[in-house]
């Protein structure tokens, strides 16, 4: 597999990602057969969509989970889902959550029916019932929220229902359903409730509407917000208002079952009123940070921003823009948009631009703009008074509408530079270790501010440096240097965004290469021991200064040279399996394996793999060969470009031989099996088993027939043993499963 090969290797920091999941949400791509409740019908009409029917351009993942895409952006369409499911009890509840995302404007999505029948969705109203009537025409571009649907049936238990959900759009649109079951009804459930922002922009405050739709079987809820709030209780269903809270304030509601605590319901509103930096006469200002620390940040937002009478003279557009300004005390400052978080929609892509201010807003000179969410502005000049217009980067389809916090900082003083290389500048002979690699590293300056990282450069022409990157300890592990070359790199320190100034070139010659290991000729291969079921003696090998051995190339994986050569001796079984894998620390994982018999020279090769093992490392599981025949096993990284050590294994995956047949009038057929195994027997064949090779039981049916036929179509290709049981009696056998 062919890959990006890295020159450094660094000290990295370790980030930690945080995803905050809907609480309803289960990932509508994927399925688990765990959660098809239990009485559901499958209705299949496709090989790959076990669970629903599936009409016009949708498609779905084979769950309750489902996904509808449709790609017509030129015409209307009205497409159909169907999902079948199974009344179990006779008081049944349909739940599941949807949510929709789309590229256009004109869609509907219009309803819900049930039938149980299943006959064709599109003759209704014929013997379909509407149960629910949405009608989402022009929304937002994207609604990533996801919202519950609950309906309760009263069919006679053991009724089949089929339910369909219709869609009709004019443009591109994404429709996806998640959790979709049949359970009985329970006692209590969350109860329902939407929420109605009054917006009162004049005070800069809103109050909230919240309006219960169901108890969720309750006789008397309770309503609480999340800022101190007095509660209001609900004995039916009904609206209560709260508030007022200051604009932009994100307030969660809570309705609390009275009979039940621990049954609830959350969810959150908030109120964005047209900002008041909206026009570059009421620009916020900005307070200037004497470091790039962000001490102190203004937080804003540009929801429901208008544009300006300014010139669109920035990257972007800014249909959408609001203003600030600041006094510049430096030549130079870094303007930083933090925390930015998506208001409406999904889309966090800020811009800004910067203005020289001096004639005030009717008379703004551009300085300079920036998508991306940090612009070092340079040239500045001290006393001057700047603009700085913020907006949503204008793509497409979509704006972005976020809150976001601006900082404007002062570079950070420069570092002194580092000084004592390792290697010594001017060193020679230096020695390069495994990996081809040389480890280079500097003593921090003693003097000045504490450098924050350090930018490193190398070459092999003194002032021209193809090779950089930053690191923030005092080494680097410089990868896959060349022999008896001169190298020349620099350090220099860096103090946030601030270089330190004059720091010196060091230059260092490597020596020659050590020589190469034994078998990097075929005639020097190492054997390798061979375990029984599994690996557990490893062979480390290390390709760092191995050279081409001469032999034919390989049919597979990018030969290029720095091939090892390995002896594995058959075993009893005929079966044999090698492997290459990671040895950790080692910036070698790719390898290409062949394995061949006959002898150096005049070699045949029996299999060749790139990527049959863990991540893009090597496998090969070979059958049916002579026991005690030695074959060679040839191993080198894709291409030739990476070095480092790797293990390489061999096992016999059936180390204990199997009976064909110990059972008096029992036979199988065939063998090779492409599909379906047949067995015949005197008595009753009463089970059958089938395991891999690992150990791991793959199929289990109880026939109770003389004669049975086992599919095994759905089964990787590969070996298996196979255990029946005939009238009490037990026989094993292997099967190669083509």
């Amino acid at each position: 597999m062919k890959k990006i090969t890295l020159l450094f290797a660094f000290l990295l920091a370790t980030f930690s990602w945080q995803v905050n999941a809907q609480a309803v949400e289960d990932n509508f791509d994927s399925y688990n057969a765990g959660d098809d409740p239990t009485g559901w019908t499958k209705y299949q009409t496709e090989t790959d969509d076990p669970g629903f029917i599936v009409t016009d351009s949708e498609s779905n993942s084979a769950s309750n989970s489902l996904y509808h895409n449709d790609d017509d952006i030129a015409t209307a369409s009205t497409s159909w889902i169907v999902a079948p499911v199974h009344v179990s009890t006779g008081d049944d509840m349909l739940e599941f959550f949807y949510r929709q995302n789309y590229t256009g404007f004109a869609y509907d999505y219009s309803g819900v029916w049930y039938s149980t029948t299943g006959s064709d969705p599109t003759q209704t109203p014929g013997d379909w019932t509407q149960i629910a009537e949405f009608n989402d025409t022009d929304q937002p571009y994207s609604e990533d929220a996801w919202t519950r649907f609950r309906h309760f049936f009263t069919e006679a238990a053991g009724t089949n229902i089929y339910v369909a959900f219709k869609y009709t759009g004019d443009y591109a649109h994404e429709f996806y359903i998640d959790d979709f079951k049949l359970v009985a009804t329970p006692a209590f459930f969350p109860p329902e409730f939407n929420l109605t922002a009054n917006p009162d922009c004049a005070n800069s405050q809103f109050s909230v509407d919240v309006n219960v739709t169901d108890l969720g079987g309750a006789t008397s809820v309770t309503v609480s917000d999340d800022q101190g709030s007095a509660t209001q209780q609900l004995s039916a269903t009904g609206t209560v208002t709260f508030g007022p809270y200051p604009d932009a304030t994100n307030v969660t509601f809570t309705v609390t079952n009275d009979q039940d605590s621990s049954v609830v319901a959350s969810d959150s509103a908030i109120n964005y009123c047209p900002p008041s930096n909206d026009d570059c006469d009421n620009a916020i200002a900005l307070t200037v940070n004497p470091d790039e620390q962000c001490g102190t940040v203004t937080s804003s937002y540009n929801v429901n921003a208008t544009a300006s009478s300014q010139a669109d003279d920035v990257v972007g557009t800014p249909s959408d823009d609001v203003w600030f300004t600041f006094v510049a005390t430096n030549d130079t400052h870094i303007i930083s948009l933090l925390n930015v978080t998506a208001v409406t929609g999904t889309s966090t892509d800020m811009a800004m631009g910067l203005y020289d201010g001096s004639a005030g807003c009717t008379g703004l000179t551009l300085v300079a703009d920036s998508d991306p969410n940090t612009l070092i502005a340079t040239g500045l000049t001290v006393g001057t008074t700047y603009y700085l217009r913020v907006y949503g980067y204008y793509s497409s389809t979509y704006s972005a509408q976020a809150s976001f916090d601006v900082c404007v900082g002062s570079p950070n003083p420069a570092p002194d530079c580092a000084d004592t290389p390792t290697p010594a500048d001017g060193a020679t002979a230096v020695a390069v270790a495994s990996g081809r690699k040389v480890v280079l590293s500097w003593v921090a300056p003693t003097t000045g501010p504490a450098p924050t990282g350090y930018k490193v450069e190398i070459g092999t022409t003194s002032g021209t440096y193809p090779i950089s990157g930053t690191v923030s300890g005092t080494f680097v592990n410089f990868i896959g240097v060349s022999e008896n070359t001169t190298y020349y790199w620099k350090v220099t320190p860096i103090n946030g965004s601030t270089e330190a100034t004059g720091c010196p070139e060091w230059s260092f010659t490597t020596d020659a290469f050590p020589a190469a290991p034994a078998n990097d000729a075929c005639a020097n291969a190492v054997a390798l021991t061979v375990d029984a079921n599994a690996c557990a003696t490893p062979t480390v090998a290390d390709n760092s200064f191995a050279t081409d051995s001469g032999e034919a190339t390989p049919s597979c994986a990018s030969y290029n040279g720095g091939d090892l050569w390995f002896t594995v001796t058959v075993p009893p079984s005929g079966s044999i399996s090698v492997e290459t894998s990671e040895v950790t620390g080692s910036n070698l994982s790719d390898t290409g394996m062949a394995i061949y018999s006959g002898v150096c020279g005049t070699l045949t090769e029996i299999a060749c793999n790139d990527d049959g093992g863990t991540g893009a490392f090597s496998k090969i599981e070979l059958t049916g060969q002579n026991p005690s025949d030695v074959l060679l096993v040839r191993v080198w990284e894709y291409g030739n470009n990476s070095f480092g050590e790797f293990n390489v294994c061999a096992w016999d995956p059936q180390p204990q031989s199997i009976s064909d047949n110990q059972i008096e009038g029992f036979k199988f057929f065939p063998n090779p099996v492409n599909n379906v195994l047949n067995m015949t027997a005197k008595d009753n064949i009463e089970a059958v088993s089938i395991t891999n090779i690992t150990g791991q039981e793959v199929m289990n049916v109880t026939p109770n027939a003389m004669e049975t036929q086992v599919n095994m179509s759905q089964l990787q290709n590969g070996i298996y043993f196979v255990k029946v049981q005939v009238n009490g009696q037990v026989t094993a056998f292997k099967v190669i499963k083509k």
